[in-house]
């Protein structure tokens, strides 16, 4: 898949986590997220295997999404 193809995609992956995590402190908010973000794309882009970007860009971006110290409710499914 190329850049083009992932950009949509990619965007609304960065629009939902934003949401998700707006009440969380600095230490795992929005700000934290887009870092490892681009240090994983920054990275994998030297990489001189072919990685699958659209992984590297989803994994990034969705590493923190649930996180049981931010209210998530421990009894609920995560389906």
């Amino acid at each position: 898949m190329d850049d083009a193809s992932m950009e949509p995609i990619v965007a609304r992956a960065k629009e939902f986590v934003k949401r998700l995590m707006i009440k969380n402190d600095p230490s795992h908010d929005f700000a934290h997220v887009e870092r490892v973000w681009k240090n994983a794309v920054h990275l994998a882009r030297k990489e001189p295997a072919k990685l699958d970007m659209l992984v590297v860009h989803l994994a990034a971006l969705f590493h923190d999404a649930v996180d049981f110290k931010y209210d998530f409710d421990k009894t609920k499914s995560l389906e």
